[in-house]
C-alpha cells in the first residue's frame, strides 16, 4: 500500500481521471477563500472591450522601480505657493479693473505712478498666469525650481526698473538729467521682461519683431540705400523706449 502511494505521487493526475490542472485549481480556490474580496482574482473589461484577468496578489509584484514620494514639507510649500499665486492673480486683476474704471470716469490719478504701476502689475499678472513651469512642464523638481527662480528674477527686474523710472522722472522732465550706465542697464532689464512676456502671451513672431526694431535702431546707420538712418545709440533708445511716455509707458 505504501509502494502504491509512492507511485501515485509520481504519476500525473490525468492517469486517475482528473484534469491536469485540478490540483492547482483546487489549491487556488482554497487560498482564495481566505483572501479579502478585493484581493481575489477577477475579470474586468478593458477600454477596448476585451476581457482581462486581474490577479492582485500577482500584480503586486512588478519590475518597475519604486517611486519615492515627495516629503510632506515640500507638498505644503507647493500648496501654499499655488494658493498665493491664485489669490494674487485675483487681487491684482481686480485692482487693475478698479483703476481702469476710475480712470474712465474721473481721469488719471497721477500720470507717472498710474502708468508705471499699471505696466508693472500687468507684467506681474502675465508672469503669474503663464509661468515657465506651466509652459514647459517638467517632472524634475530641480528644473521646475529653476523655472520659478527665473520668473521671480523677471518680477524683480520689472519692479526695480519701474521704481527706477519713477525715481528719476522729475529730473528727466527738467531736461537736465544725464544718463548713467546703471540707468541704461536697469531700463534694458525692464525692456527684456516686456519682450519675454510678449513672447509668452502673443507668440515668438511679435517678440522677434520687437527685437528686430531695436537692432535696426542700433545698427541701421550701417545699412545701404534707403534702409539707412541717422543712427541711434543705446542711451537714446532707452530714453525713448523706457524713460518716456512714448515707448512702453504710452498714453493711457
Amino acid at each position: 500500500m505504501n509502494r502504491l502511494t509512492a507511485t501515485e505521487d509520481k504519476l500525473p493526475a490525468s492517469v486517475f481521471g482528473l484534469p491536469t490542472n485540478f490540483l492547482k485549481m483546487k489549491e487556488t480556490d482554497d487560498n482564495d477563500k481566505f483572501l479579502h474580496e478585493e484581493n481575489k482574482k477577477r475579470e474586468a473589461t478593458a477600454p477596448d472591450g476585451s476581457i482581462i484577468e486581474i490577479d492582485p496578489m500577482q500584480d503586486y509584484f512588478c519590475d518597475a522601480r519604486p517611486q519615492v514620494s515627495e516629503p510632506y514639507k515640500i507638498k505644503i510649500v507647493e500648496k501654499f505657493l499655488n494658493w498665493a499665486r491664485s489669490e494674487s492673480i485675483w487681487v491684482l486683476g481686480f485692482g487693475i479693473a478698479v483703476v481702469a474704471i476710475y480712470t474712465a470716469a474721473f481721469g488719471i490719478i497721477d500720470e507717472i505712478f498710474q502708468r508705471s504701476i499699471t505696466v508693472a502689475v500687468s507684467l506681474i499678472l502675465a508672469i503669474l498666469s503663464m509661468p515657465l513651469a506651466d509652459l514647459y512642464n517638467s517632472e524634475r523638481k530641480s528644473i521646475k525650481a529653476g523655472q520659478w527662480i527665473l520668473d521671480f528674477i523677471l518680477i524683480f527686474l520689472i519692479v526695480l526698473s519701474i521704481l527706477w523710472f519713477a525715481s528719476v522722472y522729475d529730473e528727466l522732465e527738467s531736461g537736465l538729467y544725464s544718463f548713467l550706465p546703471t540707468d541704461i542697464a536697469v531700463g534694458c532689464g525692464g525692456l527684456l521682461v516686456v519682450i519675454e512676456m510678449t513672447r509668452r502671451c502673443f507668440g515668438f513672431p511679435l517678440a522677434f519683431f520687437a527685437i528686430l526694431t531695436i537692432f535696426y535702431a542700433l545698427f541701421g546707420a550701417d545699412l545701404p540705400w534707403i534702409f539707412a538712418h541717422g543712427g541711434y545709440d543705446l542711451e537714446t533708445i532707452m530714453r525713448t523706449v523706457w524713460y518716456s511716455f512714448d515707448g512702453v509707458f504710452g498714453f493711457i
